[in-house]
């Protein structure tokens, strides 16, 4: 079962991650607002091996998410979204992402989590009712 992961771009850009969202990174780290130097300088600080997996990965996603990026991957039971603060910019965002990948959802009653870094709070929804709730339906 092949596992679906996203960024999508402050300018509503949806990219399709092929392998990790750091890879995604470290691949074109201008796109997201950082340079090689920039990476390499943070894996450097955590003794770590690019595209580790590890504390400095954590640090740069943080701090790409902290810009406003959304970071969304698929996992066996359902979705979780990373997003720097739940409000309408980022719901208009989603809904862009929603009708992309609705037509390709086998699971729409599977776990959707969005998880805010500004507030630290959670929700926790269905593929449907986010759709519903992007859209304004609910």
């Amino acid at each position: 079962m092949d596992l679906s992961a996203y960024w999508l771009h402050p300018n509503r850009e949806i990219q399709t991650v092929r392998l990790t969202h750091i890879a995604a990174v470290i691949d074109a780290p201008e796109r997201f607002g950082e340079t090689p130097e920039s990476l390499s300088r943070e894996y450097a600080q955590f003794q770590e091996r690019m595209p580790h997996e590890g504390k400095a990965r954590e640090v740069i996603l943080a701090r790409i998410i902290g810009r406003g990026y959304i970071r969304i991957r698929e996992r066996h039971n359902g979705w979780i979204i990373q997003l720097r603060e739940h409000n309408p910019v980022t719901a208009h965002a989603l809904c862009s992402w929603v009708e992309v990948v609705r037509p390709t959802i086998n699971d729409r009653y599977g776990d959707v989590v969005i998880n805010s870094m500004v507030d630290l709070k959670t929700i926790r929804t269905s593929f449907d009712q986010l759709h519903a709730t992007v859209l304004g339906v609910v």
